[in-house]
């Protein structure tokens, strides 16, 4: 009787033992799943953060590609990502947004997830400010860790100096030009050939020279009042950039805005607000805007980095820094 009982707990002892070894390989395998068929197949990954020069400010949206390999990605929030199912051995990947870019080197081991140094990005050539009287986004520019060129209408007019530039700002209060002079001619090229131009408030009478046919301002400048707006965003990325559907603006740094009434059919309308002018609300004002020309592009932004700037107008005006 006893040699049974005996018996008995053996044989319950072994039952208990083999369901705890079967659950456990259970759980061992369904977790490690996917590092079993990355060796089994030969593939790793590698994951790591986009940031502007600084390598504090995350780049939002960026795409991340593995060179010769149709695999790729876009940053997050926090500029992090992760490319998956790359072969093993030595791959060049490649981080881009707008005119500026960055390549790493990353050895690739089966079943790994390979953690690699932030990949900066850098102009793919250089970067001109215009400066103004009211905007400051050359201050942005420099806390992001960008090294820029001053340009004039003496830069404008020189087709083969333009050419070294990717991107060119034009800040509130600066230069302006003559439609169909040679430097309207000039910037309409380097557009067409993939410069990006941004242009804020009194100087989108440049952008409004160059597409009188697609940009249409409101009268004088500085017909806008001084101001708070809740602006309603519908622009993606701008949404993404910001988590949420609205951005605080503000108005109060110089002597009244450009206001832009209308634009063709083909501009993007990014942000618009109900605003007041001549006394009278204008209701879904388009506040920032883009155009696509050739190979480049232009933002339009009444608003700028002004003294009493928003956290939303800061973040958008840093990420704008690279483009849409």
């Amino acid at each position: 009787m006893k040699e049974r009982d005996v018996l008995r707990k053996m044989m319950v002892m072994v039952l208990v033992f083999s369901m705890v070894f079967i659950l456990t390989s259970c759980d061992l395998s369904s977790s490690s799943r996917e590092t079993i068929e990355d060796v089994r197949t030969g593939v790793g990954s590698v994951s790591g953060y986009v940031t502007a020069p600084d390598e504090v400010t995350p780049i939002i949206g960026a795409t991340v590609v593995v060179d010769k390999l149709a695999i790729q990605t876009s940053t997050d929030e926090e500029g992090f990502y992760t490319l998956s199912d790359i072969s093993v051995g030595q791959q060049n990947i490649i981080a881009f947004k707008g005119n500026f870019k960055a390549e790493i080197m990353v050895n690739i081991a089966a079943g790994e997830n390979i953690q690699v140094d932030n990949v900066v990005l850098q102009p793919t050539g250089k970067i001109g400010v215009n400066n103004g009287s009211y905007d400051d986004i050359a201050g942005i520019l420099e806390k992001l860790g960008f090294e820029y060129e001053n340009i004039n209408l003496a830069t404008l007019a020189d087709s083969s100096k333009l050419e070294e530039f990717v991107v060119l700002f034009f800040e509130c209060g600066g230069l302006s030009i003559t439609e169909n002079s040679t430097e309207a001619n000039n910037l309409l090229n380097f557009i067409e050939n993939g410069g990006y131009i941004y242009a804020s408030d009194y100087a989108l009478d440049i952008p409004a020279r160059l597409f009188s046919d697609k940009i249409d301002l409101l009268g004088r400048v500085g017909e806008g009042r001084d101001e708070d707006v809740l602006a309603n965003i519908h622009n993606e990325d701008i949404k993404f950039i910001l988590g949420k559907d609205t951005i605080n603006l503000n108005y109060y740094d110089s002597p009244g805005w450009n206001v832009i009434n209308s634009v063709a059919e083909d501009v993007s309308i990014d942000v618009t607000g109900d605003i007041y002018v001549s006394g009278e609300i204008v209701e879904d004002s388009p506040l920032l805007v883009h155009l696509t020309y050739g190979d480049g592009y232009v933002i339009l932004t009444t608003f700028h980095n002004a003294t009493n700037a928003t956290e939303d107008m800061l973040i958008i005006l840093q990420q704008m820094a690279f483009g849409f």
